[in-house]
């Protein structure tokens, strides 16, 4: 009878709480005292932390969760601070450890049942390190920060329609001529790929944009304006192609050239009507090395 009280209690803990979690650290806790014993490594000697990808760690891809990797850094920093005795040292001493900024980057995968290690080292430290507990104040801490250039930004390029249909504001042709704004950023050749692409998805959906508008304007009195419908839901159905085939470029191409591409309503410069614009930004590199 004992039995059909402790499933049901454990199952409820394993489902409340995070127990793999709790189990991998007292596992790891245990090996480390048992390898401490035998050999007991400096604190400035790397630590190798052995580790698989198993069935919990796996995301839709079928790989390693990105997650997963600072949570397996966290099981070697357990493994680090037992194995070179600096938890011991915090203990007598009374004190904690906290992380105050995490950078990692992704070269490759891991899949499932597939081997790792992990190697930790402390590479420096400072006379610091025994006020680390102590709480600073924040103004403190920016006003002693060394000032760093911002990074500027040049001006987006606008890509105008160049079409003789223009239907809500949207042309049924982009100029596909090679901006000098882009010179040493993308070859000629990718950006005509690239307003191929865009002009095609006009030149197949302006033409029946086109049909369904004359049809809405004969019958607008007829049917109250409701006639109209079509051809705005047709010209926002467009829009989002133009969108999709931005974002598979931007994906694919542009993003890892430092730029950007959107689609965006500005008004005209000859009247006050709006119109649709490709308009191609650039992405501003940001400073990994600068402090939070």
């Amino acid at each position: 009878m004992a039995w059909f009280l402790v499933l049901p209690l454990i199952l409820s803990l394993w489902i409340c709480f995070d127990a793999n979690y709790f189990v991998r650290a007292t596992l790891i806790a245990i090996m480390c005292t048992v390898k401490r014993s035998k050999r007991p490594p400096h604190w400035s000697h790397e630590c190798v932390t052995h580790g698989i990808c198993l069935t919990t760690d796996l995301d839709f891809m079928l790989h390693m969760n990105n997650a997963r990797y600072l949570r397996e850094c966290d099981f070697a920093r357990f493994d680090f601070f037992i194995l070179s005795h600096l938890l011991d040292a915090l203990k007598r001493s009374g004190t904690i450890t906290v992380t105050s900024a995490n950078n990692i980057r992704y070269r490759r995968s891991i899949h499932l049942f597939q081997r790792f290690y992990i190697c930790t080292k402390c590479c420096r430290y400072t006379q610091t390190m025994a006020d680390f507990d102590t709480i600073y104040e924040e103004r403190d801490e920016e006003e002693n920060l060394p000032e760093l250039p911002v990074p500027r930004v040049p001006t987006p390029i606008i890509i105008r329609g160049a079409g003789n249909v223009t239907i809500f504001g949207l042309s049924n042709k982009f100029d596909a001529d090679f901006p000098q704004g882009l010179s040493a950023k993308v070859a000629p050749e990718e950006f005509r790929a690239t307003m191929l692409r865009i002009n095609g998805v006009l030149r197949k959906a302006l033409p029946v944009n086109v049909k369904w508008l004359f049809c809405g304007c004969v019958c607008c009195c007829c049917t109250l304006g409701c006639s109209l419908w079509p051809v705005i839901c047709l010209s926002k159905r467009t829009r989002h192609s133009i969108e999709k085939v931005l974002d598979w470029e931007n994906s694919h191409l542009y993003h890892k050239l430092g730029l950007h591409w959107r689609l965006r309503k500005q008004r005209c410069d000859s009247s006050s009507m709006m119109e649709y614009v490709l308009c191609v930004e650039f992405i501003p590199k940001i400073p990994i090395f600068r402090p939070d």
